[in-house]
């Protein structure tokens, strides 16, 4: 028993480290071999064509702010016209407040305004986000800001050396962005400083997903009209960019985004709800009323019963 103790202690053999060796040796010769592939493909693309960087800076923003869209339309609904004046009695005040309101046109049920989100033009996109960062400390600015996407004419100077057959491939898209007072009834754009984010462009389209209205699953098509929507908030972006690259000719670039909001049907579970609140009220008021007309079987009302019962004490 006490040799076999010790030959197990006796460690690796020579082959066994041998062995290992190899492993290791490969292994790392397989990890050189792909940092090195990457770091050249990455100094290629930074030689040879800069302008990409460009195009997918573009597209990495508006994911961001498309990721970050709010409105109350993705938990809730709208106020409906047709509500009683019983049930949005206590919501009044506070929708009144935001009456003829360009950037809060409508109201939901539970009285929170609803930022605009709206596509003017085919090549604009106006949203509400929640990813803004203040630059400057104490400064009067929240985690809330408007967004505009749009396109404008291109300025060139005559000593421009860039020449392209495409001469039509002339605009750029800005990015204007309104992170004070945000909740004021007009919008200011024309006082907003504008980004420009990508230049050489021909066409900006936004398109919007539309779901088959009683289908289960996700069955649809891209539309580019928002108001076909009927209303309610997309959770599909499609945006499709026609552009040129200098010295390289045209290109098209179609790309999805989603926002971040969980998908339900917010007009099912509204009712819903308000078909359980209703029943919650009714049980309450059918469990605070005796069922033989509050009248206990002493002959003495409830209330009777616990005077005395207060009286005795």
């Amino acid at each position: 028993m006490h040799s076999n103790s010790s030959s197990s202690q006796n460690g690796f053999s020579l082959l066994e480290v041998l062995v290992g060796l190899f492993l290791i040796t490969f292994i790392s010769m397989g990890m050189i071999s792909t940092i090195d592939t990457v770091t050249t493909n990455l100094d290629t693309l930074s030689d040879e064509d800069p302008p990409y960087y460009q195009v997918e800076s573009f597209f990495q923003k508006i994911q961001q702010d498309i990721n970050a869209i709010y409105t109350p339309l993705y938990y809730t609904v709208e106020q409906s016209s047709k509500a009683s004046s019983d049930e949005n009695s206590s919501y009044d005040q506070r929708a009144k407040a935001y009456d003829n309101s360009e950037t809060f046109p409508k109201v939901a049920q539970d009285a929170r305004p609803i930022p605009l989100l709206d596509s003017p033009e085919k090549n604009t996109l106006i949203i509400y986000t929640s990813n803004h960062r203040r630059v400057l400390k104490n400064s009067k600015q929240s985690n809330y800001s408007w967004i505009r996407y749009s396109v404008t004419d291109m300025e060139k100077s005559p000593d421009d050396e860039y020449e392209d057959k495409n001469k039509d491939y002339n605009q750029r898209i800005v990015r204007t962005s309104i992170a004070e007072n945000v909740y004021a009834p007009q919008f200011d754009w024309d006082s907003q400083k504008k980004i420009t984010l990508l230049e050489n462009v021909k066409q900006l389209q936004f398109l919007f997903w539309k779901k088959d209205e009683g289908s289960i699953g996700i069955k649809g098509k891209f539309v580019d009209n928002i108001k076909l929507l009927n209303g309610k908030a997309p959770r599909l972006f499609k945006v499709k960019v026609l552009w040129s690259n200098p010295g390289l000719g045209p290109r098209e670039f179609n790309r999805v985004f989603r926002v971040q909001w969980p998908n339900f049907d917010t007009k099912k579970d509204w009712e819903e709800y308000q078909k359980a609140l209703k029943a919650n009220q009714k049980n309450t008021k059918s469990n605070n009323t005796p069922a033989n007309g509050g009248f206990l079987g002493n002959g003495l009302s409830q209330d009777e019963d616990e005077e005395d019962r207060g009286a005795e004490e």
